[in-house]
């Protein structure tokens, strides 16, 4: 299992000047909760949609659901 908690802080850190930045909004109509990270958290059903998208964003991108 990967530790998306430690992946997330070090990209985090690099919220600085003349480094890119990439948001991603999932759609609304999917109405996720704020944490979409933790597995027994408020999206824990939906982690099988919201970790593939994830994933790649932060470097993992073979990330899925525990």
């Amino acid at each position: 299992m990967y530790d998306v908690e430690r992946q997330l802080e070090q990209l985090l850190a690099l919220d600085q000047p003349g480094v890119d930045r990439i948001d991603y909004v999932f759609a609304d109509d999917l109405q996720y909760k704020h944490d979409v990270i933790d597995p027994q958290g408020e999206n824990a059903e939906n982690l099988d949609e919201i970790y593939p998208v994830l994933g790649p964003l932060i470097g993992l991108d073979d990330l899925s659901a525990p």
